[in-house]
């Protein structure tokens, strides 16, 4: 077994590594995880691991302990994934050969970083949890909706609903037009249609990110970041921020202007984005599910457009069981208490 511990800095390194695993998307870049957000705060790396010829790879952030408010002062760090479905992505179906050198590898790296405990999320569309059963908890929460673009267009309206199509006739006679944004002209109408989303959905402020991020993603990631808008007479309605990469487009940020909320206008610049995929090669479009993977509102709108669904997993590594313990009891009697099921439970 050798492993890897590659920092995002090294672009060539870690695009060879995950590139070597066969199947990963945008998640997964290092780019992506060079772009800071709250919802994406630490030191970037790359675990790559070989075996032979197998290959298996897990993108990370490492955080310090000391800053966490229910400890301050607390030497060490933890881990966890970057925002959206990077995981863990491999060369193999399963292999325990495989399985057994990542895990070792796994606990080496956490030993050489002095990391505590590691939160994965896992890529619905990559099955690699065989790679993390054996080390960590794997908790499946829900269902997330993809669109197989290798099926014929016949097919993958077959799939969708009947609501679905309905609705789709009935804002095209509104008579949008898709814009593909590759410069980012009307940037900042989508900041604007975003956040109004956000507000409307009582979103935490974490969700609300600056202009910088958005150009900070374009900046790093090029063409693998497209940003399509809705327009009607020539103002932006609707948008969606996608990341393409790896035969996959995942729907990343998106948002409609309140004046248009109630036209289906974010239904139609999805499926403006699903064609646009298929036309252009691409064999997924995933929307992800809903609020915390639960299959609420959110979730049946994406239902509407396929009905394959995939299982969203996470994975809770404790690497150091009682250096865990103590910082969990460390923030409990600072009157602190964790959410049910928060992972790590010092950080709740």
């Amino acid at each position: 077994m050798n492993y890897r511990l590659i920092p995002a800095a090294e672009d060539s390194a870690w695009e060879e590594a995950i590139a070597a695993c066969v199947t990963y998307d945008t998640y997964h870049r290092a780019g992506y995880h060079r772009v800071p957000s709250d919802l994406a705060d630490g030191e970037p790396y790359l675990l790559a691991v070989e075996e032979g010829r197998a290959r298996a790879a897990l993108p990370f952030l490492v955080r310090d302990l000391a800053s966490v408010p229910a400890i301050l002062g607390a030497e060490g760090a933890d881990a966890t994934s970057s925002y959206g479905y990077p995981g863990v992505v491999s060369s193999e179906s399963a292999s325990p050969t495989l399985s057994n050198a990542f895990g070792a590898a796994l606990h080496d790296a956490c030993n050489e970083l002095g990391i505590v405990s590691l939160f994965v999320r896992q890529n619905p569309l990559i099955d690699t949890n065989w790679l993390l059963a054996e080390k960590a908890e794997v908790v499946d929460l829900g269902p997330t909706v993809a669109v197989d673009l290798r099926q014929t267009e016949e097919e993958i309206s077959a799939g969708a609903n009947s609501n679905h199509r309905r609705n789709l006739k009935k804002t095209d006679q509104l008579g949008p037009e898709l814009m593909v944004d590759d410069d980012f002209i009307h940037l900042q109408q989508f900041v604007d249609v975003y956040n109004a989303t956000m507000e409307r959905n009582q979103a935490s402020d974490a969700y609300f990110f600056p202009k910088e991020y958005y150009l900070g993603l374009k900046r790093e990631l090029g063409a693998s970041v497209r940003l399509f808008h809705a327009l009607i007479e020539g103002e932006v309605t609707s948008s969606v921020l996608a990341l393409a990469s790896g035969g996959t487009v995942q729907y990343h940020l998106g948002g409609t202007d309140p004046e248009w909320a109630r036209d289906g206008l974010a239904r139609w610049t999805l499926e403006q984005v699903r064609i646009w995929s298929k036309q252009n090669g691409y064999n997924w479009f995933h929307l992800g599910g809903g609020v915390g993977a639960a299959e609420d509102s959110l979730f049946r709108f994406k239902a509407g457009f396929a009905k394959t669904f995939r299982t969203f997993s996470v994975a809770r590594y404790i690497h150091d069981p009682a250096r865990y313990a103590e910082l969990q009891a460390e923030s409990e009697r600072g009157g602190h208490r964790a959410a049910e099921g928060f992972f790590p439970a010092y950080r709740g």
